[in-house]
Formats: C-alpha cells, structure tokens, sequence
C-alpha cells in the first residue's frame, strides 16, 4: 500500500512544480518547431505567469504538495 502525506510548498518545491507543470504542456508543445531552449523559456514565462495570477486572485489559498516516501509524487508510481 502507497502512503501519500500533504505539506506546504515550499520555495524549494519550485524545481519540482515547474517539471509537473511542464509535464501537462508536453504533447501541446510536440508539434511546435522550437528548440529545446525555447520551449524551456516559453514553459518558464507561463508557469511563472500563470502562478503570480493564480495567487494574485486567490491570496487564501493554500498550496500544498503531495509526498509519498517523502518525496513529492510525481506520478512516476502510477506508470
């Protein structure tokens, strides 16, 4: 049985977030012609986009990162 535990995001977590956030865009950005380095940069610019509007409208909000074994999952368990 896989034990799962929440905590809070924290400034290190940023890495990790960025990799699952850029994980969601993969098939989207297949068929764009950049350059690894571009699509690096255009993912960075939307995340950080993306999360400074996300907690401008939402200044309660709790982030949160779902662990288990103590490292923050990233789906590699369900594969």
């Amino acid at each position: 049985m896989v034990e799962y535990a929440l905590r809070p995001a924290a400034p290190d977590d940023a890495d990790f977030l960025f990799r699952v956030y850029a994980s969601t865009r993969e098939a989207e950005l297949a068929v764009v012609p950049w350059t690894p380095e571009q699509k690096a940069a255009f993912l960075r610019m939307q995340f950080k986009a993306q999360d400074t509007d996300y907690r401008a409208r939402n200044p309660e909000a709790r982030f949160l990162v779902i662990e288990t074994g103590g490292r923050p999952a990233d789906g590699s368990i369900l594969t």
